[in-house]
């Protein structure tokens, strides 16, 4: 968790043992066709030096919602190196760190009470993490979890199809992994780059509202792209409309 560790699982397999009824393989999944890669760039050496010193021993001793949390974004990584079928593991990843970001969002599953947790905590900046969190909350209710039917479909189309919609899984990636560095002794973040290749072209999400407006745009109507930016309190202090 100090060092947002690599991607390393290549294939993966679920199996009933030999002594038990319906023995045999369950589910096989391996790296298909969207390629990963992880940076670890030079300045961020020393931020993971000072986070190992200062979270390494927080996170044994952290409270339930934070433990729990940081068990959903593991398994969320572990996930994201594996299958590229959008039902499957694509989808499992991405609700991985959803989950997490619920947790850390204060149990809240509704976005206002979401975003109204945000506002209590101590970000660097608030505006893009409220932001941020608007969009997850709604791929999520389009394409994830329980996605409508013909989102669903539209997903499945083709490759090129199955990448936008995967790509999504960094941007609440980005998201869980600045909420649980906030909650550590050192408070700094770091969300190491990871980038998907496909045919030619690669995304990665550097948590910026640019982004969300143009290679990971959602295809939300007008009405649910207007963000409101609440304080502590629950008060809309701003509106910014997603391009």
């Amino acid at each position: 968790m100090c060092l947002d560790f690599p991607l390393c699982c290549n294939h993966i397999e679920f199996f009933v043992p030999p002594t038990q009824p319906l023995a045999g393989p369950i589910v096989s999944a391996g790296r298909r066709s969207i390629s990963r890669g992880m940076s670890f760039e030079a300045e961020e050496r020393e931020i993971a030096f000072r986070k190992t010193q200062s979270d390494y021993d927080f996170f044994f001793n952290a409270s339930l919602d934070l433990r729990v949390a940081s068990r959903h974004y593991i398994n969320g990584l572990t996930l994201l190196g594996l299958e590229d079928s959008y039902p499957g593991l694509i989808d499992a990843a991405f609700m991985q760190f959803y989950q997490a970001c619920e947790i850390l969002c204060g149990n809240n599953h509704k976005r206002r009470e979401a975003q109204q947790h945000v506002a209590t905590l101590s970000l660097k900046d608030q505006d893009t993490t409220q932001i941020v969190l608007h969009h997850v909350w709604n791929i999520r209710n389009d394409y994830f979890g329980h996605g409508n039917t013909n989102n669903g479909l539209y997903a499945c189309e083709s490759s090129e199809a199955v990448f936008k919609i995967a790509k999504q899984v960094l941007v609440v990636r980005w998201l869980c992994r600045t909420l649980l560095d906030c909650a550590c002794p050192s408070a700094q973040t770091l969300c190491r780059e990871i980038g998907l290749y496909h045919k030619g072209s690669s995304d990665s999400f550097h948590g910026t509202v640019q982004e969300l407006e143009t290679s990971f745009r959602g295809d939300y109507e007008h009405e649910r792209r207007v963000v409101k930016i609440l304080n502590r309190f629950g008060k809309v202090e701003k509106e910014y409309v997603l391009k």
